[in-house]
């Protein structure tokens, strides 16, 4: 129950901090540079590493972990290949082609390595266990959904409406707060619902979102659109939250970190390969209109563009950008049909290992709670 109340609270500073970034970020680029926007990192990550010296005190370890540096290093390589690969305008050319097989062999390789390695960065056992795998795959799709919801929903601010950098960075206001809320309120529901009924509600509430979205226009009123950011953010809110808490009630106290990690990878690269699938979709859907396509989100830029030029250029990106948040609401789809794998019942009753962690945490507290003698 605290670990669910805590997470909440953790995806919601995640989400404050997913308000902020996009508004200061539109801020420094409006007023200075773009290449402004990745110094804010160093005072950020110093503080942040200040704050975890000071303050995060843990046990000391008196065992040397063996560390799977080559499976690593392997499933990294492997990743940023394919993303080079699909981020490609033209995926069908003998260097991509050349360079999938790469990835298809390290993959291979990958598993190979972690069936041996004695204490592997992935544990396939893991997927054994239908709560883990479940919200792994879900999760990727919903990584999918939102990259294409924090990237492409600016790109529609600046490009179709006109907005600035710093207008276009809140128009995802409304997506975190509704984040922040409905993780805060979903911690607390989970235990009492049940995780499937809340992965599906936010999957629900995000497909219906992003359908809506899918059918804007340049006259759609922005109040409309922010009820549609609203339910993809809610919806995100509830779903990575719960998929989150679920798996790590299912898995052995041991597991709990690679199990949390894996979550977050799975989201994570979900998201990358859906941006760069859906970057590439765009820029074939705009390069056939100008050669200089990203002249829409500049507003200097924008000025020296043909009025003839500027309305097809304008068109062809609404169309685009509806096409791909069509398929972000497919996406959404996919990962609700995935998600009726999900095996019923509250957190915590997930699985045979997580009856046995649950028993045992409640073993431990009989024991210590037990008079001497």
């Amino acid at each position: 129950q605290e670990r669910a109340k805590m997470q909440g609270l953790f995806s919601g500073v995640w989400g404050v901090s997913s308000v902020f970034g996009p508004l200061v970020g539109g801020f420094i680029t409006d007023q200075l540079s773009w290449r402004g926007v990745f110094l804010i990192n160093l005072p950020v990550g110093i503080a942040a590493a200040a704050i975890i010296g000071i303050a995060l005190k843990e046990p000391p370890r008196h065992e040397r972990p063996t560390i799977d540096y080559l499976g690593a290093t392997v499933l990294t390589g492997a990743m940023t290949l394919l993303l080079l690969v699909l981020g490609a305008q033209d995926v069908l050319t003998v260097r991509n082609v050349v360079l999938l097989a790469v990835v298809v062999a390290s993959i291979i390789w990958f598993v190979q390595i972690e069936k041996r390695a004695k204490d592997p960065v992935v544990p396939l056992e893991l997927f054994r266990n239908r709560v883990v795998a479940v919200a792994v795959g879900v999760g990727f799709l919903a990584g999918i959904a939102m990259f294409a919801a924090i990237t492409f929903v600016p790109l529609l601010a600046q490009g179709v409406f006109g907005a600035s950098a710093t207008e276009a960075g809140s128009f995802l206001t409304p997506l975190m707060l509704s984040w922040v809320l409905a993780s805060i309120v979903g911690g607390r529901l989970l235990i009492k619902l049940g995780s499937r009924t809340l992965v599906f509600s936010g999957l629900i509430s995000m497909m219906i979102g992003f359908i809506a979205l899918a059918m804007f226009t340049h006259d759609t009123p922005r109040m409309v659109m922010m009820g549609e950011l609203v339910l993809i953010g809610s919806g995100l809110g509830l779903t990575m939250l719960t998929l989150l808490i679920a798996s790590q009630h299912s898995v052995a106290r041991e597991q709990l970190g690679i199990t949390t990690s894996l979550n977050q990878f799975s989201r994570s690269i979900g998201g990358a390969l859906g941006v760069a699938i859906l970057g590439a979709l765009l820029a074939a859907g705009l390069a056939q209109y100008s050669q200089n396509p990203n002249a829409l989100v500049n507003a200097e830029a924008r000025a020296h563009i043909p009025a003839a030029e500027l309305a097809q250029l304008k068109g062809a990106l609404e169309g685009t950008l509806r096409t791909i948040f069509a398929i972000s609401a497919g996406v959404a789809g996919l990962a609700i049909l995935m998600a009726l794998m999900m095996p019923a019942g509250k957190v915590g009753t997930h699985g045979e290992s997580g009856e046995r962690m649950v028993m045992a945490e409640m073993t431990n507290i009989d024991a210590e709670n037990e008079p001497e003698g």
